[in-house]
């Protein structure tokens, strides 16, 4: 089980100056001062930069920004030397609060220690939208007398679900009254499942509370500050931000809601396969990866046309060809899989408490960041040795904020990790978890 500490976030903080931006000068940008009997006036500019474009880019509240390495600056203009900031904070914050109040199922009888457990006497909660690395707190209430909770990466199959390896242990299996817990999600998958446990067999409800909410500090002397996004946010993530800045006279503050930013895109892929004769086939394929400093690992993985099962045929490759010998495979229609995984050596990151990439052994539980796309052949039969080609790769479209238009990306989504912190000179970062 985790507890509650601060994660370390590694930020390389970059400076730029702000031209053309996105300028807020409404009414509500203006600074609420604290000991001053008079308003400060000032704007806020936004503009963000990546390794696709060096130019700076505008954007405001609800849009999406891209590119590989954004780095966003928010600068606080007055127009008065004596009133420019001395300090300028950016928070911003992502996760969810989940909460949900059901009926207890009374159980048969009270189950022992004997796996796996019976789903028929357990209350059950679906929970959605979890990323790998969130520190999940759980808080279970009841109105009866006593109730534990217990929770499973949905991908545990229902009869291999045992409280040896639910994810809270027993730490939401005692007398306390909440139970309370936490934990980090350590799985590609977004989905928990939380089972309640009626142990006094006394009728009533419970209320399960899940909260994955955190939030970051960034602040820098003066009155702009710029930070990597890649490297601090670790994952596709839509946030709010709240920018302040600290004068002699005042406080400026505005937050700007619903920005989307996207730093992580998956690989394209194709896939050729060449029959050379006497069974053996020649798989190759290639790939691009939008993201400059990612390494592409691969795996194979085989598929009758008339059947969902994917037998691999290897994995954690970083060749980018396969010679398979099909002498024993019935004789059909196949297609064959190459996944193509994204791999940054050049950040450090929490897999798991205490377990930091890339010192780790690599492998496809560890990958990071782990986007990942598929390339398939096109149906091949075995026996025929003629050469069979594929181009086809997933793809989303995203429309860049300020850009000159749609640009195509197979876009990573939010299946991330925890992110790690330094304190660099004249920067300020913090981490926090956010109170409901």
């Amino acid at each position: 089980m985790v507890s509650r500490r601060s994660l370390l976030i590694v930020l390389a903080l970059l400076l730029s100056t702000v031209p053309t931006a996105w300028i807020d000068d409404s009414s509500d940008s203006t600074s609420r001062p604290k000991d001053a009997g008079h308003t400060l006036a000032a704007s806020l500019a936004l503009t963000y930069t990546s390794n696709w474009d060096s130019n700076p880019q505008d954007f405001g509240p609800n849009d999406t920004i891209v590119g590989d390495h954004v780095v966003v600056t928010a600068s606080i203009i007055t127009g008065i030397g004596e009133l420019e900031p001395y300090e300028t904070l950016v928070e911003f914050t992502s996760g969810f609060l989940f909460e949900t109040t059901q009926e207890l199922v009374i159980p048969d009888a009270i189950q022992i220690e004997i796996p796996p457990i019976d789903p028929d006497q357990y209350a059950w909660v679906v929970v959605k939208g979890i990323k790998r690395g969130d520190l999940v707190r759980v808080v279970g209430d009841f109105t009866n007398n006593d109730s534990d909770f217990f929770a499973w990466d949905a991908t545990v199959g229902t009869w291999e679900r045992t409280y040896a390896n639910n994810l809270l242990g027993f730490d939401m299996a005692s007398e306390n009254h909440p139970e309370v817990g936490s934990f980090m999600w350590t799985s590609r998958n977004d989905t928990m499942l939380v089972a309640c446990s009626c142990y006094d067999h006394q009728p009533g409800n419970f209320t399960l509370t899940v909260d994955t909410r955190v939030g970051w500090q960034v602040s820098n002397p003066g009155s702009s500050v710029s930070w990597d996004t890649y490297s601090f946010l670790g994952a596709n993530q839509t946030t709010d931000l709240r920018i302040a800045g600290e004068c002699t006279e005042g406080t400026y503050e505005l937050t700007v809601e619903n920005v989307t930013i996207c730093n992580f895109f998956a690989p394209q892929v194709s896939v050729q396969v060449n029959g050379m004769g006497n069974s053996v086939y020649n798989i190759s394929w290639s790939s691009t990866d939008p993201n400059s400093a990612d390494v592409n690992y691969y795996a194979v993985t085989l598929q009758r046309a008339s059947s969902t099962f994917r037998e691999t045929l290897a994995s954690n490759l970083t060749q980018c060809w396969l010679l398979w010998d099909s002498w024993g495979y019935e004789t059909g229609e196949y297609f064959v899989m190459v996944e193509a995984f994204s791999l940054d050596f050049t950040t450090s990151w929490e897999l798991a408490p205490d377990v930091y990439w890339p010192e780790v052994e690599i492998n496809e539980s560890t990958y990071w960041p782990g986007d990942s796309a598929i390339g398939r052949s096109r149906m091949i039969d075995i026996g025929d040795t003629s050469t069979q080609t594929m181009t086809e790769s997933a793809t989303t479209t995203v429309t860049q904020s300020g850009g000159a238009g749609p640009m195509t990306y197979v876009l990573y989504g939010v299946d991330m990790v925890a992110v790690v912190v330094i304190v660099l000179s004249g920067v300020s970062i913090a981490k926090r978890r956010l109170e409901p």
